[in-house]
C-alpha cells in the first residue's frame, strides 16, 4: 500500500507540473506583427553596425603605419602550386560584357580584339590535394578568378569560390592560402611589372549575402539606391563607405592592401 501511495503522489505531481506549464504558456502572448518588425529592424541594426565598426577598423589599418607583423607570409606566386592551386583556363572573362561603362570612366583599356587584350584572366582551381610538412590538404574545388590590366592597374574579381566558402563545413581542412586577398595578390603578381601600380579594385557581379544585406539594409533605411554606374560615390568616415568596407567583398580588399602593403 505504501509502494501505490509513492507512485500517485508521483503521478499528481507530474500532472501538476504539466498544469503549471500550460498556465505559463497561455499566460504569454504572441507578439504583434509589428513587435515582430521591430525585433527584426533592431537584430538587422546591430548587425549592419558590426560591418560599419569592422570597416571603421580595417580603414584605419589601411592608412597606418605598415608593420611585419600585419603582413601576409604569401610572397612568392609559387605558393599557388605548393598549396594545390592549378592554373585554370577561363577565357570568357577577358571579354568583361556589361561593365564597358565602368572601364570607360576610370579609364581602362578594353580592346574588342581578344589577342589584343590588356585584360587577362588569371584563373586557379584547388583540385590537387597535397602534403605540406606532413600534413595532407585534400582538394577543395576552390575557384579562384581575376582578371587582370596591369598597363592601366586593375583587378576586376570575377568569379571567386574561396576553399573556406565551398567547405566551410565544420571539420573541413583547408589549405592556410585559401584567402581571396592573398591568392588574388599572387594572381597579381604573377603577371606583374616591377613599376606595376594597382589603381582599381572592381568587384564583378556581387552575390555575397553578407555584402548583399548591407546593401538592403542601406537601400531600406539609409536612402540608398542601387542605380546605374556612376551610381554614388561614399567616402572614408561616413557609414555607407565603413559598412561596405566591412562588408566581405570590401574585407578582402581591404587585407590584401593591408598585408601586402608593398
Amino acid at each position: 500500500m505504501l509502494a501505490s501511495s509513492n507512485a500517485g503522489q508521483d503521478a499528481n505531481s507530474d500532472v501538476s507540473a504539466i498544469f503549471d506549464e500550460l498556465t505559463v504558456e497561455l499566460r504569454s502572448q504572441p507578439k504583434s506583427s509589428s513587435e515582430i518588425r521591430q525585433s527584426a529592424y533592431l537584430q538587422h541594426k546591430a548587425d549592419f553596425q558590426e560591418l560599419v565598426t569592422k570597416g571603421a577598423r580595417l580603414f584605419k589599418l589601411m592608412i597606418a603605419e605598415s608593420t611585419s607583423s600585419a603582413q601576409s607570409s604569401f610572397t612568392d606566386v609559387e605558393d599557388l602550386q605548393k598549396w594545390g592551386y592549378d592554373t585554370y583556363n577561363y577565357n570568357d572573362a577577358s571579354e568583361l560584357r556589361g561593365i564597358d561603362s565602368v572601364l570607360d570612366t576610370i579609364e581602362v583599356s578594353k580592346k574588342s580584339t581578344r589577342l589584343l587584350s590588356p585584360n587577362i584572366p588569371v584563373s586557379h582551381t584547388h583540385k590537387t590535394p597535397v602534403v605540406v610538412e606532413g600534413m595532407l590538404f585534400p582538394a577543395t574545388n576552390a575557384l579562384l578568378c581575376q582578371v587582370i590590366n596591369i598597363s592601366d592597374g586593375i583587378i576586376v574579381a570575377y568569379d571567386n569560390f574561396t576553399a573556406q566558402g565551398v567547405n566551410g563545413r565544420k571539420g573541413s581542412r583547408v589549405p592556410p592560402l585559401n584567402h581571396w586577398s592573398d591568392i588574388a595578390y599572387l594572381q597579381w603578381l604573377s603577371k606583374a611589372e616591377p613599376d606595376s601600380n594597382l589603381r582599381f579594385v572592381l568587384r564583378y557581379n556581387v552575390i555575397n549575402d553578407g555584402t548583399c544585406f548591407a546593401l538592403d539594409f542601406m537601400e531600406s533605411h539609409c536612402g540608398f539606391a542601387l542605380t546605374q554606374w556612376p551610381g554614388t560615390t561614399y567616402y572614408p568616415g561616413s557609414n555607407e563607405f565603413n559598412a561596405l568596407l566591412g562588408s566581405p567583398n570590401g574585407q578582402g580588399v581591404a587585407h590584401m592592401l593591408i598585408q601586402h602593403r608593398k
